[in-house]
């Protein structure tokens, strides 16, 4: 976010400026660093492929009326191979239920995407397999 008036409207009107990027060390601060080394021109999106483009909706945060392009990294539930298939399965079908997506989208408006439909979205699967127990619920949820 700008102040309005800034004259900033692009990641390349940021040249030369002084940006918060977040605590030094956070995982805000070293994605932030990887994305402002000339971004997409950089072939930032290929050299780093566990990063996707989106759109921040209007209304989101305050003050911000209309929709913002932004990038993500992907939270994920990471598991150990060894860790049986139906804990696995077990805690994914409890957390993708009507109850307990209600629950996560009330922590965090950024949380109201999480859906059935986005769950394994933004996952570059030759980076990063799915464990087999998330695998037979996507599988069975996705179709």
């Amino acid at each position: 976010m700008v102040r309005k008036g800034s004259g900033i409207t692009s990641v390349k009107d940021l040249q030369g400026k002084k940006v918060g990027l977040g605590n030094a060390g956070s995982g805000a601060f070293a994605n932030c660093e990887l994305f402002f080394k000339d971004a997409v021109e950089s072939g930032f999106y290929e050299k780093y492929p566990y990063f996707t483009r989106i759109e921040i909706p209007a209304g989101t945060y305050k003050g911000v009326d209309k929709n913002a392009p932004s990038f993500q990294d992907s939270a994920l539930w990471v598991a150990n191979a060894g860790v049986p298939d139906e804990i696995v399965y077990d805690l994914l079908s409890k957390l993708y239920t009507e109850k307990g997506l209600a629950y996560m989208h009330g922590q965090k408006k950024t949380f109201k995407e999480m859906s059935l439909k986005t769950g394994i979205d933004g996952i570059n699967r030759n980076l990063i397999p799915l464990h087999p127990g998330a695998a037979r619920l996507w599988k069975e949820k996705k179709g």
